[in-house]
């Protein structure tokens, strides 16, 4: 892949996916739950990271990442999926959210990690100037991004097969 596939990749590609589960019947509610599913997870890899992290995951990429923040960042998307869940949608099988937490939580971690390459290869801490100390705009949404295609074939799907 070229620099610039992949630039098109995250910065057209990915925020149209986001986009278009806003125009889903249910969007907005779609759209929360791609929201929940990357905040609840990032915040609590952090906080399960701050506390009980030990084992760093890729220390040349992301020195802060540890495997224990992974499973508790999953635990936070998962929280966030069966609350959503609980509020809209549950009348829908429990078992087909909780993969789409799972999956859409691997992939917003992914999106860290994708970010945290990005900045190493260009040699600079932050994406931007906008958020200093936070890593940037970019670092703030890459979750949000890698998850969007995930929430939106299963909001797809959802709203073809099941409503």
């Amino acid at each position: 892949l070229t620099k610039g596939a992949i630039g098109f990749f995250y910065t057209v590609l990915l925020p149209i996916m986001a986009l278009k589960t806003l125009d889903l019947h249910y969007g907005n509610i779609w759209f929360l739950l791609l929201l929940t599913i990357v905040l609840c997870g990032d915040t609590f890899a952090y906080f399960g990271g701050l506390k009980f992290g030990r084992r760093k995951l890729s220390p040349q990429l992301s020195p802060q990442k540890t495997l224990e923040g992974s499973l508790f960042g999953f635990i936070g998307s998962l929280v966030a999926v069966v609350i959503i869940w609980y509020l809209h949608f549950s009348d829908l099988n429990l078992l087909w959210f909780i993969f789409l937490g799972i999956t859409a939580g691997l992939f917003a971690q992914t999106g860290d990690f994708f970010e945290s390459l990005i900045k190493r290869i260009a040699n600079v801490k932050d994406s931007g100037r906008i958020m200093p100390g936070h890593g940037g705009i970019l670092d703030r949404i890459d979750g949000v991004l890698f998850a969007s295609p995930i929430v939106y074939l299963f909001a797809f799907n959802a709203e073809k097969f099941l409503f």
